[in-house]
């Protein structure tokens, strides 16, 4: 039996925390050889990936730690580290300070560290990331990013031999989103887009907001669907109150059938700055949606330009209006893009994902 501990500063909802939780799960399914443990720095916050981990039956252990640095908590991961008695810790979230000491202490033979974003973004303190160098160089921590971008950015941030990064594209269920009815052409200018994460910085919502403005005005029928919560929810909410917004941008908050509003939308939406490999874009490629992004991190690693999406720079607010107004006028370039989403999305299966994270665990 191989024991692998997960390592997460909490289970709020995000990226990472899913693809956690998905990944315990593929591989419990595949193979009874492996037992899991989440490590959680932080308490329960009340989140639907924290009961959907009680009603799994999936192992989590809280330890309480509050916001902010607090290097009491060591003897506490230390303890629970000993306690589980893993081979394998599988760590996420930048929060490397706090489990590198404790492990080495445990010795715990294999070590993972998963980048879920680019490395420049993974932790901007030059103290950790001369921590995270001095694990990846001596003390035998394996990187592991989710996209070529991210390996390249770590390589050149931590100056990494290439070959020593694992690349594991992030996987989901393609099954569960892909839309259990054939799609059909949306009406020109009455097109639903839908945008799915964390009411946080890194998404830009305050440029998605000024985008559905611009929009508004050309394509009045064009509505805007936001799933998810955050630490920016307020500020959100302000700015379509600023805007008086509210009859085409609707902000529904953290669901757990993100599915089935992908299936009723027509097309996806991303603003973001800087990402890893997005789930919500692979979700959203497997449900058949064509896809309108920011060139943010991986994301220009899984969408094809001009093929199944259009992608702008970064803040480019003219070019994402641009690129919605397209898909507004040309009903048939949607299911273009809708039928090529769903073949590219065939690629980043929880199964691969599942099986590259499996060897890791028993090399």
């Amino acid at each position: 039996m191989k024991k692998v501990m997960m390592a997460l500063p909490e289970l709020d909802v995000g990226g990472a925390q899913i693809m956690t939780l998905n990944l315990i799960r593929e591989i419990k399914k595949k193979t009874p050889e492996v037992q899991f443990q989440i490590l959680l720095l932080e308490s329960a916050h009340g989140s639907y990936l924290e009961e959907q981990c009680r009603k799994e039956n999936i192992d989590a252990v809280y330890l309480g730690k509050e916001k902010g640095l607090h290097p009491s908590i060591l003897p506490r991961i230390t303890k629970a580290i000993k306690a589980f008695g893993p081979d394998v810790i599988h760590m996420h979230k930048s929060r490397l300070h706090y489990f590198l000491l404790p492990i080495l202490l445990c010795g715990v033979k294999k070590r993972l560290y998963t980048v879920h974003c680019l490395a420049d973004k993974d932790t901007r303190n030059k103290w950790l990331r001369k921590l995270m160098a001095f694990a990846f160089r001596c003390c035998r921590v394996v990187p592991v990013t989710i996209s070529d971008l991210c390996r390249d950015s770590l390589a050149t941030t931590y100056r990494l031999d290439i070959n020593s990064i694992s690349c594991i594209y992030n996987g989901i269920d393609t099954e569960k989103f892909k839309n259990p009815e054939a799609r059909t052409a949306p009406q020109k200018g009455r097109l639903t887009f839908i945008a799915v994460g964390r009411l946080s910085q890194p998404k830009n919502y305050p440029l998605l907001l000024r985008v559905a403005e611009k929009v508004h005005k050309s394509w009045p029928d064009v509505e805007i669907v936001i799933l998810g919560d955050g630490e920016l929810r307020e500020s959100v909410e302000g700015q379509i109150a600023q805007q008086h917004s509210q009859d085409y941008v609707h902000l529904m908050g953290n669901v757990s059938d993100v599915n089935h509003y992908l299936w009723k939308a027509d097309a996806f939406l991303m603003t973001s700055d800087w990402e890893g490999l997005p789930l919500t874009v692979l979700e959203a490629m497997a449900a058949g949606l064509p896809i309108i992004s920011t060139r943010a991190g991986g994301v220009v690693d899984v969408v094809e330009n001009g093929e199944n999406g259009i992608l702008v720079s970064c803040g480019d607010e003219n070019g994402l209006a641009n690129a919605i107004g397209q898909l507004c006028d040309s009903p048939d370039l949607c299911m273009s893009y809708s039928q090529k989403s769903r073949e590219l999305a065939q690629k980043y299966s929880l199964e691969n994902m599942a099986k590259a994270y499996l060897q890791l665990y028993m090399a």
